[in-house]
């Protein structure tokens, strides 16, 4: 997930910085962006918001996403691919 990070270049190209500071914190949790997200105000996107104010989660978050692409983000985060799995149960 730490190298994932580097898609949010393409959209944020200036911030190579504050991104190298979210693969830091990302790596400090076995890059496992569910274990940061401890509360609301440590979540992934506020965590991203807090180093590129401009992020906007739905558009900016939608991209990465398909960049990224739902099966990789299965593949790491398991509470996250369990949600889908019940949703895809119904």
């Amino acid at each position: 997930m730490v190298r994932r990070l580097d898609i949010l270049l393409l959209e944020y190209e200036d911030k190579s910085k504050e991104i190298e500071n979210l693969k830091t914190v990302l790596s400090q949790y076995n890059n496992n962006p569910e274990l940061i997200n401890d509360k609301k105000e440590t979540s992934p996107s506020h965590r991203i918001i807090a180093q590129i104010p401009e992020y906007q989660k739905v558009s900016s978050g939608s991209l990465i996403t398909d960049l990224i692409s739902i099966d990789v983000l299965r593949s790491k985060c398991s509470h996250f691919n369990e949600w889908l799995t019940k949703l895809e149960k119904l």
